[in-house]
């Protein structure tokens, strides 16, 4: 009896974060993965050869791995042991669970399942695929009736749960299983004999959804039967919950089964939408397969051709916002520095970069035409009054700001980007480090000469610049002030000129 990965759709390691590609398995993965089974199915054969399968351990695989695979290169060992410790917990997992439900009153060790089934099929993640792994079961001829229909109901194959219940209702009862040991089960034995009354229910809540919200999170795919008897309205205050609470087993199972209607409805007809992308924005991959990184680019690949240009719009400030709330702006030894935690910054940046460059291009459009109000929202948090305290810097390192803004205006036209400098430039001389404005300008603008004589008719001796440079003099930072009035003024002898205004009408005090 052979076992063999399954090399279907899966979801690789990211090498590259910002990539605008679901990843796919690589030859590496899968031959990393048949290499994987094939030493399972080496350690299973040998235990029952010795017909000693009770002393076989699934999560020990690994640590003989060595001795199995001695020619290996220590690179190539380390990733195949990777995914061989992962097998072997999928398949104590997958022993444990179906012993309990199918075979615990056959035999008194979970291992002797081995004796009769080992067909099992992979994932291309290293696992075990359950719900494929339970056709097969159903076609083992070394079952009885009595556990195929155990297996039957455990995945809701409901054409051979009805096919076999003929042949077993006087063998299975509710006196042989309790709810909570396997529900799916427990439900067919109840629905059969017309007893879906002892399905304990919340409040409101029907038996399909009940059991509904029983498996999403368990494991096989009896979810999907439930799923399909839901009414409309009952789908979507799942789709509601679990974008809420659980939003990895929202995007990897729940988004893919959603309509056109279901899905529009969801990304413009509430806020549920923009709130899952910023929550998949800020979270940090944990495993090696980036399951982060994939949920987030899985569920904006799935909404972007949906999402109208007014939530477009709103999502793309809220990302902003998040933005803003990662990056702080702090003088420190004199000079300004913005302390984060660089790799989440940088993630975070990608991922925004990841959602601008992929969505449509009349959505971009209207965020750039309308992004004057929103600015409001991107406070660069620029702290005139203290240096950061220790804690404020530790573990972190200082960034440029502003990556949301210029992948924007990279994305503009000349004509937009103008609109944009002239409608927001105090918004900018305020808040933006002065090291960053010539560079947005440049972008704004066709030539210098158009530079000039913006700073000379607009910027130079403004109430807005006035402002900024009292502040600056209320905190002493005449270094930021002599950076901000040479930007400000179109030649260095009317910025000159300033400068000495200004000094002159400092209190003395000041001086």
């Amino acid at each position: 009896m052979a076992l063999e990965p399954n090399q279907e759709l899966g979801m690789a390691e990211v090498s590259d974060m910002c990539g605008l590609e679901l990843a796919v398995p690589t030859l590496k993965e899968n031959s990393t993965n048949a290499i994987a089974f094939q030493v399972l199915r080496s350690e299973v054969n040998k235990y029952r050869t010795r017909n000693e399968l009770q002393n076989f351990d699934p999560e020990e695989l690994h640590t003989s791995l060595r001795e199995k695979l001695p020619d290996l290169p220590t690179t190539i060992y380390d990733t195949i042991e990777e995914y061989v410790i992962k097998l072997g917990l999928s398949v104590e997992n997958w022993l444990t669970e179906h012993h309990k439900t199918i075979f615990r009153y056959h035999y008194a060790h979970q291992n002797y399942i081995l004796y009769d089934f080992d067909e099992f099929v992979g994932d291309s993640a290293g696992g075990i695929d359950w719900g494929k792994t339970a056709e097969r079961m159903m076609g083992c001829d070394m079952f009885s009736k009595t556990k195929k229909f155990k297996v039957a109901g455990m995945y809701c194959f409901e054409d051979d749960v009805r096919r076999i219940w003929p042949s077993v209702w006087k063998k299975i009862g509710l006196n042989q299983i309790e709810y909570h040991e396997c529900p799916q089960l427990y439900y067919w034995i109840c629905r059969l004999s017309n007893k879906l009354r002892m399905i304990p229910t919340r409040r409101n809540v029907s038996v399909d959804e009940e059991m509904f919200n029983v498996c999403i999170f368990g494991t096989g795919t009896s979810w999907e039967y439930f799923w399909n008897r839901l009414s409309t309205r009952e789908q979507f205050i799942i789709v509601d919950d679990l974008s809420k609470d659980s939003v990895f087993t929202f995007v990897e199972l729940i988004l893919p089964k959603l309509n056109d209607q279901q899905l529009e409805k969801f990304v413009n007809g509430s806020e549920s939408g923009c709130n899952l992308i910023c929550s998949l924005m800020t979270n940090v991959p944990h495993d090696f397969n980036h399951r982060d990184d994939q949920c987030f680019l899985q569920a904006w690949m799935h909404m972007k051709n949906v999402m109208s240009e007014d939530v477009f719009t709103e999502l793309i400030a809220k990302m902003w916002e998040i933005e803003s709330k990662h990056y702080r702006s702090y003088r420190f030894k004199n000079r300004w520095y913005g302390w984060v935690d660089q790799n989440q910054y940088k993630r975070i940046c990608c991922r925004f970069r990841q959602v601008w460059t992929s969505a449509p291009h009349n959505v971009t459009t209207s965020v750039t035409k309308n992004i004057v109000p929103k600015l409001r929202l991107y406070n660069f948090n620029r702290d005139y009054s203290h240096e950061p305290r220790e804690h404020d810097r530790r573990n972190k390192d200082p960034v440029n700001s502003l990556e949301f803004l210029f992948t924007i205006l990279s994305d503009a036209s000349l004509k937009e980007r103008n609109s944009f400098w002239c409608k927001c430039w105090p918004d900018l001389i305020e808040g933006a480090h002065f090291n960053d404005l010539p560079r947005i300008m440049r972008m704004c603008f066709e030539n210098n000469d158009q530079i000039i004589q913006f700073k000379e008719n607009v910027i130079a001796g403004s109430e807005e610049m006035k402002y900024v440079c009292d502040q600056l003099l209320t905190y002493a930072y005449f270094e930021e002030l002599n950076k901000l009035v040479d930007f400000c003024f179109p030649n260095e002898d009317s910025a000159k000129h300033y400068k000495q205004q200004l000094l002159q009408s400092m209190p003395i005090s000041s001086v």
